[in-house]
């Protein structure tokens, strides 16, 4: 998440392993692209929520090694998953995504996609 107060990146049990934001820059600078790669540092690293996206990420049969993540710029954003297989002998791994709709007055949904 970009802390609009603060300027910085900020994750919920993972680390910023790096940005494309120069020392001192802020993460929401107006019409720019940002990036950032984070590593989830829960216990099963299975779950990922990507705020600006409004995407939430989930794996069985894999874990997440690292998320990269452009947003803003002309495409709206993209995300790039590292995933490693969890037992280590696991062949296949189901990736789950949810995104949020619009959070204005109606319309607002959910879709679900699994593959």
């Amino acid at each position: 998440v970009c802390d609009r107060e603060v300027g910085e990146w900020l994750c919920l049990s993972c680390d910023v392993v790096s940005t494309s934001a120069p020392p001192g820059a802020r993460c929401d600078a107006a019409g720019k692209e940002a990036q950032v790669e984070i590593a989830p540092r829960d216990a099963f690293r299975r779950r990922v929520y990507l705020q600006p996206l409004g995407l939430l990420m989930t794996v069985d049969g894999g874990a997440f090694e690292r998320v990269s993540l452009t947003a803003g710029g002309a495409a709206g954003g993209e995300a790039v998953l590292r995933l490693s297989p969890l037992p280590a002998s696991s062949t296949h791994a189901l990736l789950t995504l949810t995104a949020d709709g619009p959070r204005g007055g109606g319309g607002g949904r959910r879709v679900r996609c699994r593959c």
